[in-house]
C-alpha cells in the first residue's frame, strides 16, 4: 500500500504531536507551511521536512498530498478553494464550547450549544484503522458503541477521550443488559 503523503499547514505550538503522530504511524509528512519564517524554518529542521512553503494554495498545487492537516478557521477556504478539487482528506482541529448550568437541586449539568453528528463506522478513513493507536474524540461527534465494538474487533488499542458534547452511546447502557 502505498504511504500517504501529508502536508501541515501551520507550525504553531501543536503541530509539533500532529507532525510526531503522522509520522510515528507510518505517514509521510511532506511540506510545512506557515507565514512565520522562523517558525517554519525551525518546524522543518527539527522534523527533517524538507519543503517548506508560507503559502497554503502554493504548497497544494505543487506537491503531492493526501491529507492536509490544518487549523479549524482554514478548514472552509481551503475544502472550497483548493483541497476538494483534488479529492484529498481533510483533518483539523475539532472544539467545541459549552455552558455549565447550576440547577436549583444543587446539580450541575453540562448544556452544549448543539447537537454532535453521529459517526459512522464508514466515516472512519481506512488508513487510521492501520494505526497502532486510535484515539477517539468525541468532541464534535457521537460515537454510536456498535462503532466502538467494530473497531475492538480489529484488536486496535483504543483510547476514547468522553469530553465534549458528543459521546459513546447506545439506546440500552451495558449494566441494563445484565
Amino acid at each position: 500500500m502505498k504511504k500517504k503523503k501529508v502536508g501541515v499547514i501551520g507550525c504553531g505550538f501543536i503541530s509539533y504531536a500532529h507532525i510526531r503522530g503522522w509520522q510515528e504511524n507510518g505517514l509521510e509528512v511532506v511540506a510545512l507551511c506557515d507565514l512565520n519564517a522562523e517558525r517554519l524554518e525551525a518546524r522543518a529542521q527539527e522534523f527533517g521536512i524538507k519543503k517548506t512553503y508560507s503559502d497554503y494554495v502554493e504548497m497544494i498545487d505543487k506537491e503531492e498530498i493526501d491529507i492536509i492537516d490544518m487549523p479549524d478557521h482554514l478548514l472552509s477556504p481551503i475544502l472550497h478553494v483548493v483541497a476538494d478539487r483534488k479529492g484529498m482528506i481533510i483533518e483539523g482541529e475539532k472544539t467545541t464550547s459549552s455552558k455549565l448550568i447550576y440547577l436549583d437541586s444543587g446539580d450541575k449539568r453540562i448544556e452544549y450549544p448543539q447537537k454532535a453528528p453521529i459517526i459512522s463506522f464508514e466515516d472512519i478513513p481506512k488508513e487510521y484503522l492501520n494505526c497502532k493507536l486510535v484515539y477517539i474524540c468525541t468532541m464534535d461527534y457521537e460515537v454510536p458503541l456498535d462503532v466502538i465494538k467494530k473497531l475492538r474487533e480489529l484488536n486496535i488499542p483504543l483510547a476514547i477521550d468522553l469530553g465534549g458534547y458528543g459521546g459513546a452511546h447506545g439506546q440500552i447502557h451495558p449494566s441494563d443488559k445484565e
